[in-house]
């Protein structure tokens, strides 16, 4: 029982220090760039990886932004999108099953 509560501990601190982090490198002006950029990459490319790697390069284009920041700010940007979609397209399927009289 010990082990296990001593694992959730340091995974705990683990997060901590991980959100600390991307607290502490990511702003929210980035992430909205990093959203942008995957928004236009869905246009330009067909692919998901040619997607990605054309939207890390880009943020390295930004003063501050490593790779690792970029390729992290890469795939945030990438959840929100899908997220949204799926919140579109939720809305859209319940209007459609459910539509207003």
């Amino acid at each position: 029982m010990n082990a296990i509560v001593n694992f959730f501990k340091s995974f705990g601190h683990r997060m901590g220090q991980a959100l600390g982090f991307i607290s502490s490198h990511i702003t929210d002006a980035q992430l909205q760039v990093a959203i942008g950029f995957v928004t236009q990459a869905e246009d330009k490319f067909l692919d998901n990886p040619g997607r990605r790697n054309w939207v890390v390069g880009e943020l390295q284009k930004i003063p501050g932004v490593n790779e690792n920041i970029a390729r992290l700010l890469t795939e945030m940007a990438v959840g929100m999108v899908k997220k949204e979609l799926h919140k579109i397209t939720e809305e859209a399927v319940a209007a459609i099953l459910h539509p207003a009289n």
